[in-house]
């Protein structure tokens, strides 16, 4: 793993333990993957635009759900419709701490490991979630212990049942961790 992956894997690791940190455990699987792309992508005021095509690729091109849960938790605000590039402003933002040339490259990352666990007609949102989680830890063996599958669950959104279901697809579906 070149040096710059390590970046980019640390930086989605602790942009998820952040958003565990503000957001609450009923907001889901979808919102959680659309907060880490505004958190990463976000300028120094906690602005940002979110294109069309970014949004269709992530299969929230029209579901406002993810948007409701994320404004519930006065997280962020959108500042316009969802008709063209969305623009929203985060609530919860205390300013950029690596470069935001890193944290885009970070966010393109998650969105490509996310993708890479949801088939285009069978898009799981917790199944991409947790392939995001498990490729973002530096251990080969994470959520194998119950205390980091409870910490993985907690933080992911999910319920431990979830939570080793989706460890146990995704490993069948060839994720071995970093």
């Amino acid at each position: 793993m070149s040096g710059l992956e390590l970046l980019e894997q640390t930086l989605v690791r602790d942009t998820l333990a952040s958003l565990h940190a503000c957001l609450p455990e009923d907001v889901g699987a979808p919102a959680r993957l659309l907060a880490v792309q505004c958190a990463l992508r976000a300028d120094a005021d906690g602005q940002l635009a979110l294109p069309v095509g970014l949004l269709r690729g992530m299969r929230l091109g029209s579901t406002p759900t993810p948007w409701d849960e994320l404004e519930d938790a006065h997280w962020l605000m959108r500042l316009t419709a969802p008709a063209g590039p969305v623009w929203v402003q985060l609530l919860s933002h205390h300013g950029p701490h690596p470069a935001r040339r890193q944290r885009v490259r970070a966010a393109d990352w998650a969105l490509r490991t996310a993708r890479q666990y949801g088939a285009d007609n069978d898009y799981d949102s917790n199944a991409a979630l947790m392939a995001l989680a498990l490729s973002a830890c530096r251990s080969p063996h994470a959520a194998q212990s119950p205390a980091e599958r409870e910490v993985l669950s907690r933080a992911r959104g999910l319920t431990p049942v979830e939570l080793t279901r989706a460890v146990d697809r995704l490993r069948a579906g060839g994720l071995s961790g970093q």
